[in-house]
C-alpha cells in the first residue's frame, strides 16, 4: 500500500510538473505575440525576404542568398560553427539578432527545424572564418544531404548578416576609434563586433568615416578586417532573447 502511494504521488507531481509547463508555454506565447505587435519580432515574407525591423530594435539586417537549403560557402561547402534548433523562422530571426556571435541563419517554413550559424557554446575547435567575415557565405544549397534531407531543406533559404563594413585602416590594441570604408551604417549607442571584441559607439563621423568607440580596442585589425553592425544592448533585446530561450526549452520538454 506504501509503494501505491508512493506511486500514485510521484504521478500527481508528474502531472503537476506538466500542467506548470504547458502553462507557462502558453504565457510565453502570447508575451512573444505582444513583442511581435509593437515591432520586435520581424518575421519572415513568403517571398523568401527578410522584413527588417521598425521600433524598437534596430536589426543586423539580413540578405536571403541564391539558391535554397542551409548556408554555404563559395565552393558548395557549410564551413562555419552552427547550432541546430526546434523553432520556426521567426524565432530563428530573433535568437540570431540577440546573439552577438550570429552571422547567418536557415529555417524550414514546415518543420520547426533552424540552424544559426553562431560560435556561442561552440565546444572544441571552432570554425571561425564565417564569424569575423559573412560575405563568405554566398549562396544556400543542399549539396552533400542525403535524399531525406534535401527534401526537408530544398525550400529553406540562407539568410545573411549585411549591416557590417570594412576597416579602411588598421587598427592596434589600445585604440579607441576605427576609419571604416561606411561610417553611415553605425549610429551612436550602437554596437560594433570586430572578431571577438563587441563594442559600444560613442561617436560618428560620416565626412571622415570615423567611429569613435566607448572602450579601447583589446586586439590588432587590419585594413579590410569586417567590422559588424549589433543592435543596441537593451532590455527589449534582452526580453525576446529570453523568451526565444525559454520557448525552445518548453518545446523540449513537452516533446
Amino acid at each position: 500500500a506504501q509503494a501505491v502511494g508512493s506511486n500514485c504521488e510521484c504521478w500527481g507531481a508528474g502531472i503537476l510538473l506538466m500542467k506548470q509547463a504547458i502553462l507557462l508555454l502558453l504565457c510565453s506565447k502570447l508575451l512573444f505575440s505582444w513583442a511581435s505587435k509593437i515591432g520586435i519580432s520581424a518575421g519572415l515574407s513568403t517571398d523568401g525576404s527578410v522584413h527588417r525591423r521598425s521600433l524598437p530594435v534596430v536589426s543586423k539586417q539580413f540578405t536571403v542568398k541564391s539558391g535554397s537549403g542551409w548556408c554555404v560557402d563559395a565552393s558548395g561547402v557549410e564551413t562555419g560553427a552552427k547550432r541546430v534548433f526546434s523553432v520556426d523562422c521567426p524565432d530563428a530571426q530573433n535568437m540570431c539578432e540577440t546573439d552577438d556571435n550570429c552571422v547567418a541563419f536557415t529555417c524550414q517554413s514546415a518543420g520547426g527545424m533552424s540552424v544559426l550559424y553562431t560560435t556561442t557554446e561552440c565546444a572544441g575547435a571552432c570554425d571561425m572564418r564565417w564569424h569575423h567575415d559573412p560575405t563568405l557565405i554566398t549562396q544556400a544549397s543542399t549539396n552533400g544531404g542525403s535524399q531525406n534531407v534535401q527534401a526537408a531543406w530544398s525550400q529553406t533559404k540562407c539568410y545573411v548578416q549585411s549591416a557590417l563594413t570594412t576597416l579602411s585602416a588598421a587598427a592596434s590594441p589600445g585604440a579607441s576609434s576605427l576609419t571604416v570604408a561606411d561610417a553611415s551604417i553605425f549610429t551612436v549607442g550602437q554596437r560594433v563586433r570586430l572578431g571577438v571584441e563587441v563594442h559600444t559607439i560613442a561617436a560618428v563621423n560620416t565626412a571622415t568615416r570615423t567611429v569613435t568607440l566607448g572602450s579601447s580596442l583589446g586586439g590588432a585589425y587590419r585594413a579590410g578586417d569586417k567590422a559588424m553592425r549589433l543592435p543596441v544592448a537593451s532590455l527589449v533585446q534582452s526580453f525576446v532573447g529570453m523568451f526565444s530561450t525559454v520557448r525552445l526549452w518548453l518545446h523540449n520538454l513537452l516533446l
